[in-house]
């Protein structure tokens, strides 16, 4: 986890300060109005990424803001759940390590507003 936050602050670096890396049931978590960028390993299953997605998407409707969902290995179920929310596919970054798995890549999801 701190690898990738780590590449992503490198990618990013106009960012790096306001990352915060939390670790913690997903599920559980109360999602505050300034949380922004929330990114997934693909831990588990679809129906507990769609309650988190709901989740998501109340807080947003409480609070506008655009949303950035970043999820490593998602499975299609995942990307399917992401579109039909209304998230649109804003970049996908090919890890060091994707010329040995084409599957080392992070897909960055946007809700438009």
């Amino acid at each position: 986890l701190l690898d990738n936050k780590a590449y992503y602050s490198n990618r990013f670096r106009e960012r790096r300060d306001e990352i915060e890396v939390l670790c913690g049931n997903a599920v559980l978590y109360d999602i505050a109005p300034e949380d922004n960028v929330f990114y997934f390993f693909n831990p588990f299953t679809s129906k507990i990424f769609w309650d988190i997605l709901e989740k998501i998407d109340a807080s947003v409707t409480q609070y506008p803001r655009m949303v950035t969902i970043i999820m490593y290995y998602p499975d299609e179920e995942y990307k399917k759940l992401l579109r039909n929310r209304g998230y649109v596919l804003y970049r996908l970054i090919k890890l060091p390590e994707y010329h040995y798995d084409s599957d080392e890549k992070m897909y960055i999801y946007r809700n438009y507003m």
